[in-house]
């Protein structure tokens, strides 16, 4: 199963999680919101799961 992370990556949280993710040798990609931006839908899906 993939694995996507979203955040920012000069984020403190989105460093340690990667660095975590690393050194587990667990295989994911990294969508950066400021430089790759989100689609309208994703968040709305997300706020939807949220509540």
């Amino acid at each position: 199963m993939a694995i996507t992370i979203y955040g920012i990556k000069n984020c403190d949280t989105m460093k340690k999680a990667r660095a975590w993710l690393d050194r587990e040798g667990v295989s994911y990609a990294f969508h950066d919101y400021k430089t790759s931006g989100i689609e309208k839908a994703k968040l709305e899906g997300w706020a939807k799961k949220a509540g």
